[in-house]
């Protein structure tokens, strides 16, 4: 119905080698080899600049991009990571158009064809996740294929931003096309950029879209050509066949050294209804087990919640690119050439019905966001698979799972309707380290080479103003080794004619990482929203008591005028009126080992750079020292972890009191209607 064939999107291994690329594998040295694997990273590379610099989609010039270069069979053979899953994300597009549209008269696939999909139901991850894809033809022969891929900022969905939190179905989430011929004879066509224009909101932002995308598929075709003209084309079909059997091999190679075992960790995310719809918390479980046998690794979601009538359900296929095959690529392999070959070694087990194995006309618009809770699960795993293996040194806590995703529009300053994204998601803190703290501000671990770009440019691009922007205190988990802190900010409404905003996120009750080994997790995030609040006059004024943290915010309320809700970080769309502000933060990063044994000058350090506050340096760390000089009091720091570790003991149970006591208690009964069987996980 409709096109659609599910049967592609179990098709996210490599195909098998064909005969013809195997001769083709077999001309190259294995030092022409290395030269051409580091060719086709460059070329991918410098596919993503022209991304980067020519997307009218504020998420694109962040970086939230992704270029490929395919084999002929559409296997990722060299990758470019802006987000892993836009990188990789193109392989199911590509093999529906090769199996419905290569022999079909009416469509055909030719030299200057371009197509375009967003479909989840062709192998794309969300709708925003907007995908181009080129045959790469030489002298008539397929030989590759170019795929370039960007979050575009609006799909015309009920929700605007891309990210449609109300949606129940996938009626719901605005526009998703099959994989469609955009182009003929390299030139794009009129007629369906047209039409695209018309689903959505901001038609501008469509069409730059489209032709950027399209400019750096005809990148990767050119660059690709160069080599072909200069060595052949049995030399391109024949290394990027051997680019994915080598990373393969390696990949198996290296999980065959590790202990064999079963890991799992439960992953708990808690999401607020719209107030619209009833309001209220409501929970839903994520189950991860991996299993290690021999050269495989076996990712099993059995035990998730069911799928629900919300926008979070998840298609398996994206479990790889946004889940298990990042964690695999980024921590087991972070040295070689990323290509589909790595996750040729992961089976992944999902049952149906499952919220990672959804119906047909389920709403996926969120669901990344359940595959980060997926991917949180494997890095708590594969932490535990690691310690015990010379890969210990690659060994990381959890990064926060539910990133935070603002979205506004309305009317900006120059008058044109338009929507856009909150680009803060990509300053999140990092885990901490077997041997050293998280990166501060990271990043977002699934989009490596992403930026959260600077407050000036938001507020001329997108017409939103900052009231603070700043790197958080205590928003880490603790630990021997701490997280990375993440960001903290507040949105503020200033000059627009008409603006409605929204946040997409969880985390306000369950911790948003899990520490590890010890360390302790991330805290929980809050949302505050100010409405008809004075600060633009204070700002103005230039009043030193206009708030730069959200501290400041919490303890001047009375000052600042308006209304003041402190709530969880989800805000349902609404109005954002001249002096409204919205202060909320990115999660940091969850800690490693035991608080009690971090170097008490480094507590030190982070009080006085703001990133640790005195409570947290006297309660959790246990280091007395001189807040005018910084120095440490040796004797008093031993005696105070002396005295913590004996109260730990008096304070310790036994498991079977844990148990009994644990067992009596439930969240409220309306938390768990979209969380499955309770208290076991059928």
């Amino acid at each position: 119905m409709a096109g659609r064939d599910l049967d592609i999107l179990e098709r996210v291994y490599p195909e098998p080698t064909t005969e013809e690329e195997s001769r083709c594998m077999e001309l190259l040295t294995p030092a022409e080899f290395e030269i051409f694997s580091h060719r086709m990273q460059m070329i991918a590379l410098e596919a993503n600049e022209v991304l980067i610099r020519t997307l009218g989609s504020p998420a694109g010039l962040a970086g939230d991009v992704g270029a490929c270069i395919y084999t002929a069979q559409g296997d990722p053979a060299s990758a470019a990571v802006g987000i892993w899953a836009h990188a990789f994300g193109g392989q199911l597009p590509i093999k529906y158009i090769i199996k419905h549209w290569m022999d079909d008269p009416t469509v055909g696939v030719r030299d200057g064809d371009v197509f375009f999909c967003n479909e989840a139901l062709c192998g794309c991850v969300h709708p925003p996740d907007m995908g181009t894809f080129m045959p790469v033809f030489y002298e008539g022969r397929l030989i590759a294929w170019a795929e370039a891929m960007a979050h575009t900022t609006d799909t015309g969905a009920v929700d605007l931003g891309g990210f449609c939190m109300s949606a129940e179905s996938r009626y719901e989430e605005g526009m998703k096309v099959t994989p469609i011929k955009i182009a003929e004879d390299f030139q794009l066509k009129n007629d369906i950029l047209t039409m695209m224009e018309n689903m959505v909101r901001d038609a501008r932002v469509s069409t730059l879209d489209n032709k950027s995308r399209f400019a750096a598929c005809m990148r990767i075709r050119e660059r690709l050509l160069e080599v072909a003209e200069k060595k052949g084309p049995d030399y391109v079909v024949g290394g990027l066949r051997k680019m994915i059997e080598e990373g393969s091999s390696a990949a198996r190679k290296r999980i065959e050294e590790l202990n064999d075992g079963i890991y799992r960790q439960p992953i708990f995310m808690d999401m607020e209804e719209a107030e619209s719809r009833g309001g209220g918390q409501y929970f839903i479980r994520v189950m991860v087990s991996i299993e290690k046998r021999g050269d495989r690794l076996i990712a099993d979601l059995t035990g998730t919640s069911p799928e629900r009538a919300t926008s979070l359900n998840c298609r398996k296929h994206i479990i790889h690119p946004y889940g298990t095959g990042v964690i695999f690529c980024s921590h087991l392999f972070p040295d070689l050439p990323p290509s589909i070959g790595l996750t040729d070694c992961v089976e992944l087990k999902v049952p149906d019905g499952n919220l990672f194995n959804p119906s047909e006309d389920a709403a996926i618009t969120l669901g990344p966001a359940s595959a980060f809770a997926a991917n949180q699960g494997c890095f708590a795993c594969m932490a535990r698979l690691l310690f015990d293996s010379d890969l210990r040194s690659q060994l990381t806590s959890t990064y926060p799972y539910v990133t935070l995703i603002a979205v506004w529009g309305g009317m900006d300053r120059k008058g044109n309707v338009f929507a856009s994204l909150g680009l803060d998601l990509n300053a999140g803190g990092f885990p901490a380290r077997v041997d050293k703290d998280g990166v501060d501000t990271g990043g977002f671990h699934v989009a490596t080479r992403s930026d959260c770009e600077d407050a000036e440019d938001i507020d001329v691009l997108s017409s939103m103003s900052y009231l603070f922007r700043r790197q958080g205190t205590d928003n880490f988990g603790h630990g021997m080794n701490r997280g990375g802190a993440g960001l903290e900010y507040a949105y503020l409404a200033h000059k627009s004619p008409m603006m409605i905003l929204g946040n997409n996120g969880g985390c306000g009750r369950f911790s948003s990482a899990p520490g590890i080994f010890g360390g302790y997790a991330a805290p929980p995030l809050i949302g505050v929203k100010l409405s008809g609040s004075r600060i633009t006059e204070m700002l103005e004024n230039g009043d030193p008591l206009t708030p730069v943290s959200i501290q400041e915010l919490l303890e001047r309320g009375e000052t600042l005028g308006g209304t003041m809700d402190v709530e969880s970080p989800m805000l349902e769309i609404g109005p954002f009126n001249e002096g409204d502000v919205f202060a909320t933060m990115q999660g940091g990063g969850a800690g490693y080992g035991d608080a009690l044994e971090r170097d008490p000058a480094s507590v030190v350090r982070d009080v006085t750079g703001g990133l640790v506050s005195d409570w947290a340096a006297r309660n959790v760390y246990r280091v007395a020292f001189d807040r005018e000089t910084g120095l440490v009091d040796e004797g008093e720091t031993a005696r105070l972890r002396s005295e913590e570790r004996e109260d730990r003991k008096r304070r310790g149970i036994s498991l079977e009191e844990f148990e009994k006591e644990w067992s009596r208690k439930s969240p409220p009964q309306a938390s768990l209607k979209f969380y499955g069987s309770w208290p076991n996980c059928d």
